[in-house]
């Protein structure tokens, strides 16, 4: 495996900024019933990755407005799984669909999206 694979989307490419995380309206919990939300905080999710063509299945986008979704800050960038292959994770499209089905504001997708991003670095610490 090589360790020198670049991502298709640095952070630095991505054409969106994450909100500030001190501002009143940031709640990263905003979409989850307080119980939901302790049980993410207390065990890391069950993760299962899904790929382009599952994940354009169950969105329902094409590819190019998946990719426009991501370079906006609409929807989460791939994972690296090797030299040549990126995958999603389950959970975190799950939630971008729950978001957009209850009628969420693009801003408040757009935190829920750097939320995510920003737990997978926790993800990765957890034992």
């Amino acid at each position: 495996m090589n360790n020198n694979h670049t991502s298709l989307y640095s952070r630095s490419e991505l054409n969106f900024v994450c909100p500030d995380v001190n501002s009143p309206f940031y709640n990263p919990n905003h979409l989850l019933r307080p119980e939901q939300a302790s049980q993410i905080h207390n065990q890391p999710p069950r993760i299962s990755i899904e790929r382009k063509p599952e994940v354009l299945k169950r969105t329902g986008f094409s590819r190019s407005t998946l990719h426009n979704r991501i370079n906006q800050g609409l929807f989460v960038p791939p994972i690296s799984l090797g030299d040549r292959a990126v995958g999603w994770p389950e959970h975190e499209t799950s939630a971008i669909l729950l978001a957009m089905v209850a009628g969420k504001a693009h801003q408040e997708i757009l935190l829920l999206v750097c939320s995510l991003v920003e737990s997978r670095q926790q993800l990765g610490n957890s034992k």
